[in-house]
């Protein structure tokens, strides 16, 4: 919540004097100091399953970086947060799909006001441009 909210609004002032590259690099070095510091609390022996994942993972999240540096870098941060609404839509569906996990009452309420919400928003600034 609050420390994604200052990730992005630091990535936003950085893109306008940095280069997403540079944006990214800090980024990634910011993130390896904070592993590598919990990993020697929580390490545990790894398996040939965690040889696979995590360089897909490593990969992934970087790309995922990468990409919402470029977002942020080129647009308003208010045309781009609706679309992390969706971000708890992704966690219900592989919440399903990896823990059978089925959502409450309360949970899927929340996620469509926060649907509606985002939509609400989005029209409402389609308006006003």
């Amino acid at each position: 919540g609050f420390f994604f909210a200052l990730y992005q609004v630091i990535t936003k002032k950085a893109s306008e004097y940095d280069s997403d590259e540079t944006s990214l690099f800090f980024t990634s070095i910011f993130g390896l100091v904070i592993i590598t510091a919990l990993a020697l609390y929580y390490w545990h022996p790894l398996t040939y399953f965690s040889f696979f994942i995590l360089p897909l993972i490593g990969v992934m999240m970087t790309l995922a970086h990468y990409s919402l540096i470029i977002g942020l870098a080129r647009s308003p941060a208010s045309k781009i947060q609706p679309f992390h609404f969706t971000l708890i839509f992704w966690a219900i569906i592989f919440g399903y799909i990896f823990y059978s996990d089925i959502p409450d009452i309360p949970t899927i309420v929340g996620a469509l006001v926060i649907a509606f919400s985002g939509v609400f928003v989005i029209r409402n600034q389609t308006k006003s441009n």
